[in-house]
């Protein structure tokens, strides 16, 4: 990077011995903090730009969003009885969301299997799977930055029963597309990045409860704390670019003032008349300024 943010994002999140931050969390944060705040969307939001202060904010969303995913992969890989699975595509067929919709008693649809070949108009792409090889489980997870969106409706019951008719499927795709991984019992998950409720009877965890989701003692700590520090690190960045650009904006102005500044007068000086100055005879003409209405008539 070319401008202000270069060397910046370091300062920013440094990954002290007070910040539980592991390194391969800290690189995920910093090229989200670089990927977000690079110098065409920091340039145009800072100028005032509309289109660009959206843009931005678009991106600040998107990109922690992207980052929360990254870092529960990352943290759910130091579990060496799971097998972690992201970029699958799941079928959603009518008769697994039928199923789902009828049977509301857990244990009844997590004996249901069907046919993965059946034809299905839909399809749902988890962010992860996280299938452990010794209790022979997987959780099917849906992370989301915040669900602020989702509730007041029905589009929350809907991604879980999208995400339970997946999972009906689930079994028979990891035993025919992944080495024969036996899995006997699946789950569902929603990771809600902005919940502070350790509550989980809805199926929806916040990061306080990471630990137990992916097995990973302190995995909940380092995940706020990576959110946090990256939050912080674009607050900070803003701040800079603004800065930055008043800076620049003063001195243009200062500059602009000197090449105005008129020359000193070097050479003699006319000598002022004597006696009383000789009467004009151009009228004195008055202005009339206020705020422009419609309808006022034109003043001549």
């Amino acid at each position: 990077m070319t401008n202000i943010l270069t060397g910046l994002v370091a300062e920013c999140c440094n990954a002290s011995a007070s910040t539980p931050i592991p390194g391969d969390i800290y690189q995920l944060m910093q090229e989200a903090l670089e990927r977000t705040m690079h110098q065409e969307a920091t340039r145009q939001a800072v100028s005032g730009n509309s289109e660009g202060l959206a843009a931005l904010g678009r991106s600040i969303t998107v990109d922690e969003g992207r980052l929360l995913e990254s870092i529960v992969i990352a943290l759910a890989r130091r579990n060496g009885d799971l097998v972690v699975l992201s970029g699958l595509k799941l079928p959603v067929s009518d008769a697994a969301l039928a199923l789902i919709e009828r049977n509301s008693d857990e244990g009844t649809i997590s004996s249901l299997s069907l046919d993965p070949e059946g034809r299905s108009r839909r399809h749902y792409h988890p962010d992860l799977v996280l299938a452990n090889r010794r209790t022979a489980e997987a959780i099917v997870i849906d992370v989301k930055r915040s669900l602020g969106g989702y509730f007041g409706g029905s589009k929350l019951s809907e991604l879980k029963n999208r995400m339970q008719a997946a999972g009906l499927v689930l079994p028979d795709i990891l035993w025919r597309d992944h080495q024969r991984l036996a899995v006997k019992h699946v789950s569902v998950a929603i990771i809600d990045g902005s919940r502070t409720d350790s509550d989980v009877t809805e199926g929806i965890w916040s990061l306080v409860r990471l630990d137990e989701l992916t097995g990973v003692p302190g995995a909940g700590v380092i995940a706020q704390s990576a959110i946090a520090a990256y939050r912080r690190g674009i607050s900070e960045l803003w701040s800079r670019a603004i800065r930055h650009a008043v800076g620049r904006a003063g001195n243009i102005i200062v500059g602009n003032a000197a090449k105005a500044e008129p020359a000193p007068v070097t050479g003699p000086q006319a000598k002022r008349p004597r006696g009383r100055p000789r009467k004009t005879t151009t009228p004195i003409r008055t202005v009339t300024v206020g705020l422009y209405r419609p309808g006022r008539s034109a003043i001549h």
